[in-house]
C-alpha cells in the first residue's frame, strides 16, 4: 500500500487496539518518547496498513511486523542524522579569529566601498565597449538599485527591452 493512501476505519480501530506497541518500543529501546514518537509511528502506521492489508495470510504476528517496521523507520532517522551535510562542522560566526582579532561575522559584513566602486568600474568598462549607450544606462541604473520598470520608464523603453538588455549583460 502507499503511504498517502487514507486509513479505513477498521485499520484505524486496529491502530488504536494496538497502539500500545509504540510504547513498548520506545521503552525497549529507552528512547525518549517526546523525541522520537514522530520517528516510529509512520514505521507502525505502515505495519498496520500492510498487515490489514494481508488479512489472515501474514506469516507473522502484527507486533513482529510492526516491531520491524518502526527499527526500520528508527534507522532511516539515525541513518539521515548522521550524513555528512548534517555533521560538518560548524564555527560561530560571534567567534573571534586569532589571526585577525576579528569575528567571522564582523569580517564578512565588512565592506569596503571604494573596492566596491572600483569592481563595478572595471565591470562597466568592459562591457562598455560591447553595448550601446542606451544599454549602458540599463545597467547603471539596474546597479544603482532601480527596478526594471522605473529603468524602462527613465529610458523610454518597455520593460521586455530592459529585461533582455539585463539578460545579455550577464
Amino acid at each position: 500500500m502507499n503511504e498517502n493512501t487514507p486509513m479505513s476505519s477498521a485499520q484505524q480501530l486496529f491502530a488504536e487496539e494496538h497502539h500500545n506497541l509504540v510504547y513498548a518500543f520506545l521503552k525497549e529501546k529507552k528512547l525518549p518518547e517526546d523525541e522520537y514518537y514522530d520517528v516510529v509511528i509512520f514505521g507502525y502506521l505502515q505495519a498496520v496498513m500492510d498487515y490489514t492489508a494481508q488479512g489472515d495470510a501474514s506469516r507473522f504476528s502484527f507486533a513482529t511486523i510492526a516491531w520491524r517496521k518502526m527499527e526500520s523507520r528508527l534507522a532511516d532517522h539515525f541513518r539521515h542524522q548522521a550524513s555528512v551535510k548534517r555533521s560538518a562542522p560548524t564555527i560561530s560566526l560571534n567567534a573571534v579569529l586569532e589571526d585577525t582579532g576579528l569575528s567571522l561575522s564582523e569580517m564578512l559584513s565588512a565592506t569596503d566601498e571604494s573596492f566596491l566602486n572600483m569592481e563595478t568600474g572595471l565591470m562597466f568598462h568592459d562591457l562598455g565597449r560591447q553595448m550601446t549607450r542606451r544599454d549602458m544606462n540599463v545597467l547603471r541604473l539596474k546597479a544603482d538599485g532601480y527596478g526594471t520598470r522605473e529603468i524602462a520608464r527613465r529610458e523610454n523603453t518597455t520593460v521586455h527591452m530592459v529585461r533582455n538588455i539585463l539578460k545579455c549583460a550577464y
